[in-house]
């Protein structure tokens, strides 16, 4: 609040759980725009929000009713095939295309990676929050490594590769593998279903199999599904055959496949960053 009230921004972009970003916009005089980080969070969660939100407003002398965020602009970078068909928080929405990153400078795919036999690669991750979970990383990997393909495993920072002991030669385990590189060349993902990972893999027409460990993941997993581009499997119902199962489905069956391909195609068609900066100033 001082940085702002010092700078007096004409503008503040916030993403959707950021409670000060509506708080310094109302105090600084700024305009606010909310800016999605996956699927647009349920309505169930709004007053919960509201609430903590109403308690900054209190301290700082703002006589606004928190009621008028659900007002402002969202940039939603969730394509429709994914979007809930329940009430949504923001109605003024404004469709960006979510950026997929790009590889640092010199990163590059591992070596070994030239080496693996199969025609065929599956990415296996559980991404950078629930990456020590390790029990899962062990049943999902002994469910995909008997399949004729790839396994790429990106085990996470700080985990041991050697704990996932040793591994036929179409397993390749990494403790970080960037997805602009990887993802063009696989077949499909399974992954926890944060966004990141998820978007990533629909951007490049894959299917995938989630499953989710916690935060938004459950309802990633049933906006994949429900699309028709993903399986899900409970954290209860996770086991080497029921992945194995899936994986075979998922390769198998040109559905999954044509629904991702749809996914695809919107995300190719919403706003690029610059034409929303543009928008908005």
């Amino acid at each position: 609040m001082p940085r702002a009230l010092g700078w007096r921004p004409d503008l503040v972009v916030a993403e959707e759980t950021e409670l000060a970003g509506p708080v310094v916009a109302a105090v600084a005089g700024a305009r606010h725009v909310v800016h999605g980080l996956g699927i647009m969070p349920p309505m169930r969660i709004w007053e919960a929000f509201a609430a903590m939100v109403r308690g900054l407003y209190g301290r700082w002398g703002v006589a606004r009713d928190v009621e008028a965020i659900r007002e402002v602009p969202y940039l939603e970078i969730c394509p429709p095939s994914l979007r809930s068909p329940d009430e949504r928080v923001w109605s003024d929405t404004i469709p960006v295309r979510p950026a997929m990153g790009e590889p640092a400078p010199g990163e590059r795919l591992p070596d070994e990676w030239d080496a693996l036999p199969h025609a065929d690669t599956v990415h296996l991750t559980l991404g950078t929050v629930f990456h020590g979970n390790l029990a899962v990383l062990r049943t999902a990997l002994a469910g995909l490594r008997d399949l004729p393909v790839n396994v790429v495993v990106a085990a996470g920072p700080g985990v041991d590769v050697t704990e996932l002991g040793p591994q036929p030669d179409h397993v390749l385990i990494v403790s970080y593998a960037p997805h602009a590189l990887v993802l063009p060349r696989c077949r499909a993902v399974v992954s926890q279903g944060g966004a990141g990972v998820m978007f990533g893999a629909l951007a490049h027409g894959l299917p995938q199999l989630v499953i989710p460990q916690g935060a938004e993941q459950f309802l990633n997993a049933e906006a994949g599904q429900r699309a028709g581009a993903a399986l899900t499997l409970p954290p209860d119902e996770v086991s080497a055959e029921a992945v194995r199962t899936a994986m075979v489905r998922l390769l198998d069956e040109p559905t999954f496949t044509t629904a991702a391909q749809t996914v695809r195609a919107e995300i190719e068609q919403m706003n690029p960053a610059d034409f929303v900066i543009e928008k908005l100033t």
